[in-house]
Formats: C-alpha cells, sequence, structure tokens
C-alpha cells in the first residue's frame, strides 16, 4: 500500500507540473497576440497622426486684425515676414527696431480648412500691403488699430562743451561778453524714435560717448535787473527796473563812450540828451517819450531834496539821470555822454519813474 501510493503521488506531481507547463504556454502565446495587436495598433496610429500632421500642415495662415481674418499665408514664417515688413515700413527710416506694439489686435493663427474660405494665398510682400490697408481702413473708427514702432539710431555730433560763466554786476541781466572762445567737440548721440503708424511722436536724443571733449568758452553775463528767481547764467530775458541803482550803474558804463548826435537814440552811434535817457530806460523795458513835454510829464514828481539814483532831472530844453551826490550823467554836444553837476538854477522839475 505505501508503495502504490508513493507512485500515485508522483504521478499527480508529473501530472500538474505538465497542467501548469501548459497554462504558462498558453499565457505567453496570448501575451505574444496582444503585443502584437498593441505593435499594430501603435503603428496605425502613428501613420494616422503622421498623416493627419502632414495634412494639417498644408493649412495656410491667417493674419486677423481684431480676430477677423484680413490675409492668409503659406507658412507661419511668411506671416511673420508680412509683420516684420510693416514694421520696418512703419519705423524710421534707416533705424534698428527696438520694440513693437499693436495692443494684440494683430494676430497670426493657423486657417480652419484648407480652402482658407476660398481667399488667395499671398506673398508676405502682398500681405503687408493688405494689413496696412486695413489698418488705414481703421483710422475712421473710434479706437483705430495703432502700429507702434520703437527704433534707434546712432550717429557722430558736434556738441558745445557747457561754458565757464564769470558774472560782473555792471552788465544788464540777458547780455553776455564772450572773453574766450570755445572749441567744439565729438560724441556718440543715440536718437529713439517712437512712430504710430508710420508717423513720428517721439524724439529722445541720449549722448552715449564722448570722442573729443572740445574746449569750454568763458562768457561774462550781466546781472542788472536780474529777476528774482533767475539764475544770472542762464537768463537771456530783459533785466527788470527794481531800483534807479542799477539803472545808473548802465548809464555810467558810457561815460566817455558814445557821442553827442543831435536826435540821436544809439548808444553805439550816438545819443541827444532826451535820447539818452529814453535808450537808458528802454533797457529796462520802460518806453519814454522822446520830447521834452512828454519827458517832464513821465512818472511822478519829486522835490530835488528828495531825488534818488535814477530820477531823470528836467530843465526847459535838457534832461540828464540823477546819480547821487549832487551830479547827473547826461549828453551834450561839447562832451558827449559825460557826468557832472547838476545846476539847481534852472531846475524845472525831477521825475521818478515807478514800476
Amino acid at each position: 500500500m505505501k508503495m502504490k501510493e508513493i507512485r500515485e503521488k508522483k504521478k499527480d506531481k508529473k501530472t500538474n507540473k505538465e497542467n501548469k507547463r501548459g497554462i504558462s504556454n498558453l499565457i505567453h502565446r496570448n501575451h505574444k497576440k496582444i503585443g502584437t495587436g498593441l505593435l499594430v495598433t501603435s503603428v496605425f496610429m502613428c501613420a494616422f497622426a503622421f498623416g493627419a500632421s502632414k495634412f494639417l500642415s498644408l493649412y495656410p495662415y491667417a493674419i486677423t486684425v481684431d480676430d477677423q481674418a484680413v490675409c492668409y499665408v503659406k507658412t507661419e514664417a511668411a506671416a511673420d515676414k508680412a509683420l516684420t515688413k510693416i514694421y520696418d515700413d512703419y519705423s524710421k527710416e534707416k533705424t534698428e527696431i527696438k520694440a513693437v506694439s499693436s495692443n494684440s489686435r494683430i494676430k497670426i493663427k493657423k486657417a480652419d480648412s484648407l480652402k482658407a474660405d476660398g481667399q488667395k494665398i499671398m506673398t508676405p510682400e502682398e500681405a503687408a500691403d493688405c494689413i496696412q490697408g486695413k489698418v488705414r481702413e481703421t483710422n475712421k473708427e473710434k479706437e483705430p488699430v495703432e502700429i507702434v514702432v520703437v527704433s534707434a539710431e546712432t550717429k557722430e555730433k558736434e556738441y558745445t562743451p557747457e561754458p565757464n560763466y564769470k558774472k560782473d554786476d555792471t552788465m544788464l541781466a540777458g547780455e553776455a561778453i564772450v572773453k574766450v572762445e570755445g572749441k567744439k567737440g565729438k560724441q556718440k548721440v543715440t536718437t529713439t524714435y517712437t512712430t504710430i503708424n508710420g508717423k513720428i511722436t517721439e524724439k529722445e536724443e541720449i549722448p552715449t560717448e564722448i570722442l573729443d571733449e572740445g574746449s569750454k568758452a568763458t562768457i561774462v553775463k550781466g546781472t542788472l535787473g536780474l529777476p528774482e528767481g533767475e539764475d544770472w547764467r542762464t537768463y537771456d530775458g530783459d533785466p527788470v527796473f527794481k531800483d534807479g541803482a542799477e539803472l545808473v550803474t548802465t548809464a555810467s558804463n558810457y561815460i566817455g563812450k558814445v557821442r553827442y548826435v543831435l536826435g540821436g537814440q544809439s548808444l553805439t552811434s550816438g545819443v541827444c540828451c532826451l535820447g539818452l535817457v529814453k535808450a537808458i530806460y528802454a533797457k529796462y523795458g520802460i518806453t519814454l517819450p522822446l520830447s521834452h513835454p512828454g519827458m517832464k510829464s513821465s512818472g511822478i514828481g519829486v522835490s530835488y531834496g528828495n531825488a534818488q539814483k535814477g530820477d531823470i532831472i528836467c530843465y526847459k530844453a535838457h534832461v540828464g539821470i540823477y546819480v547821487g551826490n549832487g551830479k547827473m550823467i547826461d549828453a551834450t554836444s561839447g562832451s558827449g555822454v559825460s557826468i557832472r553837476p547838476v545846476s539847481t538854477k534852472k531846475l524845472v522839475t525831477v521825475r521818478r519813474i515807478v514800476r
């Protein structure tokens, strides 16, 4: 019995082993079938995807304005080329483009069909002209399409170095004398242009490099009659009448330098007595009449005892500018512009010009 049981057990083991081998072979065959099926499916899907992508690649590209197709080109590169041509056309000639903007109203996108709605496939140049035409049409709208292009160029330019200034308290504000001539230098200047649809709206020049410093000029500028708050170095307007002392300083500059000319009003070619007073006051923006009656009624009358610098000393047929200490500056046929004592015996009136 024992031997029989042992043989039966061995037989069962052999049978189980064969069964397992059969199942394993079956699973292996099924895996091969499944793998082959997956491979075929994968190849088919790849072929389909490749074919679809090849077919879709035949679709043209649309250039849109406000999401409406305006024209079609063959490739995305052609669309980019068309827009680049527009930016070149709209930038300042012979400058390098730095930035562009159209508020995202001009776009490039793949067409929805191979036929592109029956539209003609344009060259980049044709497309650029088409888009520009559409942009011009929007000028009639409340919010036209604006293609903003920022471009720049760098050139060598001459420049004048900032001068050295010297103050002269005997000269009028706004007057300048060049004591030492300067020499122009050279520098590189980058000019940035901003255009909107081809029209320049902004221009900015920025020096970037000094090539030749040149040399500074020396300029002497006056301070007499300088308006409050102004810088004497840069002020180039008319002096302002503040008090007679400054006016006397101005008149003193012409003593012994200007000849007498009957009826003359020029501090260069000659003056008469009326012309001298009129010309000095005119430097401070004050207009006086060129007549004795008119001069005698100008401003307000003051007594000689209260006379101040700058007041007008009036005789019957002669006038002068009071400088203090009993003296005046006037113009006579014998001495031209000179300074001399006031004669009170024939004095008619003293006039003070008030501003």
